[in-house]
């Protein structure tokens, strides 16, 4: 979207990613279902199967609920950081040495922005987690979503509690893996510095 800016491709993404932004997880779960599961009849309305494949494959709607409402924060911040990358200094020197477009988008470009991405992908991850627990109840998966939901309707405040610290011990991990990743992305960044 960044390097074609007035294609027909990248216009749609852009209306299709604020228009999906706006919608809960749940709501966009539940046309999942109507559409791809009841009309289609492609995927599982609900359940989690027997076997590993069909636990696979009862998933992909859910996953599908929690990446369209996740993705467009993460497409739109990518995309602003590559419109500003696509037209700084260093990326107009890289075109003038002679390289193309497409290696100095990938080389320069891309690897710039990167760093905006991985850091509105680590703070989605709370939005992720919370997501997936409210999915899991649309489409009736047995899962940490059901088992919290059951804890607070039964007042398992002890279940309540170890599941919170669950999930914020994970928000940290991925806080952590997310400047272990800058380090990687941009080699300007030191981790012991």
């Amino acid at each position: 979207m960044a390097a074609k800016r007035s294609a027909a491709s990248a216009i749609v993404s852009r209306v299709f990613a604020a228009t999906v932004q706006g919608m809960p997880a749940f709501f966009v779960g539940t046309l999942l279902i109507l559409l791809l599961g009841v009309n289609l009849g492609i995927f599982p309305v609900g359940g989690y199967g027997s076997n590993f494949g069909e636990h696979l494959y009862s998933l992909v709607l859910p996953g599908l609920a929690v990446a369209l409402t996740t993705c467009p924060v993460l497409i739109r911040s990518l995309t602003a950081a590559l419109n500003d990358s696509m037209s700084a200094e260093y990326t107009n020197f890289a075109l003038s040495k002679g390289l193309s477009r497409k290696r100095t988008v990938i080389d320069y470009a891309f690897r710039n922005a990167g760093i905006t991405g991985v850091s509105i992908l680590g703070i989605q991850v709370g939005h992720l987690v919370g997501g997936a627990l409210v999915v899991e109840n649309v489409f009736a998966i047995p899962g940490v979503g059901s088992l919290l939901m059951e804890a607070v309707l039964a007042r398992d405040y002890d279940v309540v509690q170890a599941l919170t610290v669950i999930f914020g011990v994970l928000v940290v991990l991925v806080y952590l893996l997310t400047d272990v990743v800058y380090s990687i992305v941009d080699p300007r960044v030191r981790l012991g510095a």
